[in-house]
């Protein structure tokens, strides 16, 4: 399924009867070259292991998932959909919460021994600024790329 196609992303998200949400300042990636180039330009490779924030319907996840990968996302309405998207994807982990309320340090020490930590998120407008803080703030990241 190609996740930015938006054919492909109304049909997905009416099959699930999803809406976007304003008050969570979702948007959706609809260019497939702009994931790629987020995993490409943040340096990301095998010897990774990557928190993503907000998956959405999972473009970015997508490309990411041929990593180790822990996706926190706020919106449960999107567990259907990214159930269906995000199948198959062995190495990767969702957790549906608030990444303003996870404990970053001791997540990342349980999800990635061994592995050298990155955070990589298409952030919605509204919480850039508190999710960088938090990742930053949390000192354990080699890299955090966000847009």
């Amino acid at each position: 399924m190609d996740l930015c196609n938006i054919t492909e992303i109304k049909a997905l998200l009416g099959r699930h009867g999803f809406h976007f949400s304003k008050a969570k300042g979702q948007n959706f990636l609809t260019q497939s070259w702009v994931p790629q180039n987020i995993v490409l330009e943040a340096g990301i490779d095998g010897t990774c292991g990557v928190l993503e924030v907000g998956p959405g319907i999972g473009p970015l996840t997508q490309q990411l998932c041929r990593h180790a990968v822990v996706a926190v996302e706020v919106d449960r309405t999107l567990q259907p959909v990214l159930a269906e998207t995000m199948a198959g994807n062995e190495n990767l982990e969702i957790i549906f919460g608030d990444i303003l309320k996870t404990n970053i340090p001791a997540l990342v020490k349980e999800e990635f021994a061994g592995l050298r930590p990155m955070a990589c998120a298409n952030l919605p407008y509204y919480i850039t600024t508190p999710v960088l803080a938090a990742l930053l703030e949390s000192r354990v990241f080699e890299a955090v790329t966000v847009m």
